[in-house]
């Protein structure tokens, strides 16, 4: 871990990956993966009733709420570049208020990769917790958590200078 002073009272803090870590990805200066698999979502309704007239004609309020698990499946990208980590959600792995954010290019903290493992968090949205995700490189298995979506699936690399299929 290097360590910068920005200012002589802050001090930041970075993670560089050291280059045989990316040459073990298959030799090169990029890595980029695409993981496919399924997960769920929890999701939660909340539904208040406004009862009138108890003995002191006071205004009542109920509320319930019913938490249920939706199913999602889709494709999640990662890519190591001379960009950085960053990470390419599919749309309901993204919160409701942060849907237009699916799709985009995400930066990730905490970055670590070494021989075993590609792991790290993504923030998702404004009132979200984050995404943490763990790639694990001998098996291609991907395991994300946070909040209320869980997702695991299963990695290959992608190659950039691939002709096209169709």
């Amino acid at each position: 871990m290097k360590i910068i002073s920005i200012f002589p009272c802050m001090l930041a803090a970075w993670t560089t990956v050291p280059m045989p870590a990316l040459a073990q990805a298959g030799g090169g200066s990029e890595l980029r993966l695409s993981c496919t698999g399924t997960g769920i979502v929890r999701v939660t309704e909340s539904t208040s009733t406004k009862l009138s007239g108890n003995k002191d004609d006071e205004k009542i309020t109920s509320s319930t709420s019913k938490s249920t698990q939706v199913p999602i499946q889709g494709t999640v990208q990662f890519a190591y570049t001379m960009d950085g980590p960053r990470m390419r959600l599919f749309p309901t792995m993204m919160p409701s208020n942060n849907a237009q954010g699916a799709g985009k290019w995400r930066k990730i903290d905490d970055f670590l990769m070494d021989d075993r493992n590609i792991k790290g968090n993504i923030d998702v949205g404004f009132f979200e917790v984050q995404l943490f995700f763990n790639i694990d490189r001998h098996t291609g298995e991907i395991q994300m958590s946070g909040g209320p979506r869980q997702f695991t699936g299963t990695c290959s690399k992608d190659d950039p200078n691939a002709k096209a299929k169709f």
